[in-house]
């Protein structure tokens, strides 16, 4: 379907415009990941609305504090204004165990790969 949907485009994508360019590599944001610095990059960060969504809505705190006590779960945050919760985990099979244990307490819950990453 993707192979005839781009025929249908041709090469210069929607409209005549080029299709977009692959996502740049950071490097150093990505060398974090290869050693390990997941805890300190997210230490030296923070979410200035998730205390204020945390005291509105407490399932937000819930979910961070179950994504946080989930085997090999690095620190679990919300993103942006409060619509999801996430966390980084050590391993894809990690992230996958936390997914659908999170689903069994009846949240809507996926696991997915950062580009680039690497877990294995």
């Amino acid at each position: 379907r993707r192979a005839r949907a781009r025929g249908a485009l041709g090469s210069r994508g929607c409209g005549g415009a080029p299709p977009p360019p692959p996502p740049p590599a950071d490097p150093p944001f990505t060398a974090l990941f290869g050693i390990g610095a997941v805890r300190s990059l997210f230490a030296a960060t923070r979410n200035d609305l998730e205390p204020y969504a945390a005291a509105r809505e407490p399932s937000v705190r819930r979910a961070i504090a179950a994504l946080s006590a989930a085997p090999g779960a690095l620190p679990a945050r919300m993103s942006g204004s409060g619509a999801t919760v996430f966390a980084l985990f050590s391993s894809r099979v990690g992230a996958a165990r936390a997914a659908r244990a999170m689903r069994a307490r009846g949240w809507w819950s996926m696991d997915a790969s950062l580009y680039g990453a690497g877990a294995p």
